[in-house]
């Protein structure tokens, strides 16, 4: 899931944040370089698991993707966390949730995932100054092998590239009534359908 459309959402529907959300690679740059207001939210990406392949004879795997947003309060005046701190955490998780749970990106972003569901939270860094929190989504799509020119999977260019069907050649050869039955090797019957439009 492209993580700019998740970043859009918060800053469009999570006023507490007033705009300050933004990405980041990983929580290590969010804690190396976290020098944005409070409170505000960077937005980071998760693992990405892919489901067993469901198709016999092409690509049909559901996919998984995670994201995290890592919310950032004050924690100046609650050093050991457990007042006005975590408050202002449940508070801001009230707001991610109306922002994004049951949100799927729209049909023209190019994303096609179902509706973000809610995996879970948890404490990532505390210090005299600020608070980290990490909250974490997750949104599923599937990946299909269909035979069309803008397909996800390789298998399915490769079809998409080949010429059309014009025609089908069947050959017979017909099994002799030998001990043991078998084949001849030659072409008993032969058989053209024409496929062509023209």
């Amino acid at each position: 899931m492209r993580l700019s459309l998740i970043i859009d959402e918060l800053r469009a529907r999570a006023p507490s944040f007033a705009g300050r959300v933004a990405g980041a690679a990983s929580y290590q740059a969010v804690a190396d370089n976290d020098r944005m207001a409070v409170p505000c939210a960077y937005v980071v990406p998760l693992d990405d698991d892919g489901g067993a392949n469901r198709s016999a004879t092409g690509t049909w795997q559901q996919i998984t993707d995670g994201f995290g947003v890592v919310v950032v309060v004050s924690n100046a005046l609650d050093e050991r966390g457990q007042e006005s701190t975590m408050d202002a955490v449940h508070e801001l998780r009230a707001e991610l949730w109306a922002a994004l749970i049951g949100w799927a990106p729209p049909a023209d972003s190019g994303d096609d995932y179902d509706g973000i569901t809610y995996r879970g939270g948890g404490l990532l860094r505390m210090t005299r100054a600020r608070l980290h929190y990490q909250y974490e989504f997750e949104a599923v799509t599937e990946l299909h092998g269909v035979v069309a020119p803008d397909a996800a999977t390789r298998q399915a260019r490769d079809l998409a590239a080949l010429p059309p069907l014009d025609g089908i050649d069947l050959v017979l050869d017909a099994i002799r009534s030998t001990s043991p039955p078998a084949p001849s090797g030659g072409a008993d019957a032969t058989l053209r359908i024409d496929l062509s439009t023209s």
